[in-house]
């Protein structure tokens, strides 16, 4: 994650709870339930074992705990207690996967997408990018609406939020990442004659979101979201729209190169002097990039139909010529060998 950057994920319940009933059960016992039976996160008990040292001297483990397993045990007391509150008050979350692995990131994000589901309004801060992609997937699944807001550390200080709700720039689609940077592009022709050196600044910037755009255009678009960074699995049912011809190679190493070269951190000659990219120059980069995505996505929509013949079995060919009544008028002559 880059720093400066966290999200603000708000999963709102489609009704109330308050026909819920409260449990007699103390809040304390039903932590120690969830922690090992796993109702709130999985149906796998959590144990933990001895373990014998070289020595062969045992040494008990069974008090010690791992960052990640006292949240685990710090989350399911506080589910615990609100399975038997009696209102739904709005629930807020400050990184609550922090030090857990992928398994557990899975199960809490599905356990506070369904006390949403129950009609409670549930709000997480979080630098994870994996969680907010599980959130925003469970959501999807159960229906449950989710509203995304980026929260950010600005020359103004921290907390600044952007007008519009959405992902962070590395969590954003390619066609989110080209309306920012035509956006912070509008003002660069004006840039360009009060503030020169500003302006270098800020070209430098923006070609470097573009090869970041570029990059996940190839897994938006050109790959079709076959392979997803921040994702578990493949999904080899995209594929069948993808096709990479010659002609995409080159147009993807021009745009890259010409992002490369106005990068800050490469030393240029004295002697080159490379003019500053004009800011026709950087609104030609970047239509540029959204005619290749234009172009592909075009391509694959062919791609879809010839894939879908292939997986399917061929129509049969039926004539519809019928033979003749007749076939000869010829007396028929019956040979006999002798």
């Amino acid at each position: 994650m880059r720093q400066g950057y966290s999200s603000a994920l708000i999963v709102s319940g489609c009704g109330t709870s308050s026909g819920r009933k409260a449990s007699a059960e103390k809040p304390l016992a039903r932590a120690v339930e969830i922690c090992t039976n796993g109702p709130a996160f999985s149906d796998t008990p959590i144990r933990f074992r001895n373990r014998t040292l070289a020595n062969r001297h045992r040494h008990q483990t069974d008090l010690r705990r791992s960052e990640g397993e006292q949240r685990v045990v710090v989350v399911s007391a506080f589910l615990a207690e609100l399975s038997i509150a009696e209102d739904a008050v709005p629930i807020i979350f400050d990184d609550p996967v922090s030090s857990l692995d992928h398994l557990f990131r899975e199960r809490v994000a599905k356990r506070l997408v369904r006390e949403a589901k129950q009609g409670r309004q549930v709000v997480v801060f979080t630098h994870d990018i994996v969680t907010l992609l599980a959130i925003e997937d469970e959501c999807g699944k159960h229906q449950v609406p989710l509203q995304v807001q980026t929260v950010r550390r600005s020359a103004s200080g921290p907390g600044e939020c952007p007008e519009s709700p959405s992902r962070p720039w590395h969590a954003s689609s390619t066609k989110v990442r080209i309306g920012v940077l035509k956006n912070d592009t509008a003002r660069f022709r004006k840039l360009s004659v009060q503030s020169p050196e500003e302006y270098r600044v800020a070209v430098a910037e923006a070609f470097g979101k573009l090869r970041e755009a570029w990059e996940r255009a190839i897994e938006e678009h050109l790959l079709n979201d076959a392979v997803q960074r921040f994702k578990s699995g493949i999904e080899t049912q995209r594929l069948k729209k993808v096709s990479v011809e010659t002609s995409d190679y080159v147009v993807i190493y021009d745009g890259m190169s010409k992002c490369t070269a106005e990068l800050t951190g490469h030393d240029q000659a004295p002697a080159k002097a490379s003019a500053v990219p004009s800011p026709d120059d950087v609104a030609d980069a970047i239509t540029t990039l959204e005619s290749f995505i234009t172009r592909i996505t075009a391509r694959q929509s062919s791609n879809d139909k010839n894939a879908s013949n292939l997986t399917k079995p061929p129509v049969p060919s039926v004539s519809n010529g019928r033979a003749a009544k007749v076939i000869s008028t010829a007396p028929l002559t019956k040979i006999v060998n002798v």
